[in-house]
This record gives structure tokens, C-alpha cells and sequence, in this order.
């Protein structure tokens, strides 16, 4: 079989392939679900396996923000989740160096805000 080297190896190889895959920063699902993985790889202590890839991906999430100037989360998508999307992407790009302001989270907030006062409200 397979030794737990050759393992690791391919795992990190499926890794890789997720997180330098990842084209279109418009795609809530894949943008947040790449976000996740990040949190985790640094969670666990081997996010230094995918530096590489990682900077890649924080920069094409930063780049596409800068050039709308807003959060990379559109109210179309699920208002509940907006909050959580946008507080991390904020802490991984501050915590990668990205100069990034607090307005982020803070719209997120408001959306969360519409979406809870529009329960009540039907």
C-alpha cells in the first residue's frame, strides 16, 4: 500500500489543487469555502505547507475588493452567512499583512441587521 509519506504528499497536493483552482472571486460558495480552508490549514499549524498559494489566493480576493472598493459578499446571497464571510476575510487578510478597514465587517453587520429586522417584520 501506500505509505503515510506518499499520503501526506497527495493530500497536500489536493490542497494545493483547491486553493490554486480557485479562479473567480465573484463565487461566494468557492470564495468562502476557500477562506475556510485557510482558517483551518492555519488552525491546525501546516498553512506553511501553502504559503505559496495561500498569498495567491488572499491577493486575488484583496485585488478584486480594491477594485470595487466593498466586501467581496453581495446582499443576493445569504444574509445570515454574510457576517461570518466578511469577518473572515477581514482577519485573514489583516493577519496576512493586507491593509484592510473595519468598514468590512461593519457592512456586514448592517446586512445581518436588514435581514433580522425583516424576519420580525413578515
Amino acid at each position: 500500500g501506500e505509505s503515510c509519506a506518499q499520503r501526506i504528499e497527495k493530500l497536500k497536493g489536493e490542497v494545493r489543487l483547491m486553493l490554486d483552482n480557485y479562479k473567480e472571486v465573484d463565487d461566494y460558495v468557492d470564495a468562502l469555502h476557500c477562506l475556510e480552508i485557510v482558517d483551518n490549514l492555519q488552525r491546525l499549524g501546516v498553512s506553511y505547507h501553502f504559503e505559496g498559494e495561500i498569498k495567491r489566493f488572499l491577493n486575488s480576493i484583496y485585488n478584486k475588493r480594491n477594485s470595487r472598493r466593498s466586501s467581496t459578499y453581495h446582499a443576493k446571497e445569504n444574509q445570515e452567512s454574510l457576517l461570518y464571510a466578511a469577518s473572515l476575510e477581514f482577519r485573514l487578510l489583516r493577519q496576512h499583512g493586507y491593509d484592510i478597514h473595519a468598514h468590512v465587517v461593519s457592512d456586514g453587520a448592517h446586512l445581518e441587521q436588514q435581514y433580522h429586522e425583516s424576519l420580525f417584520n413578515n
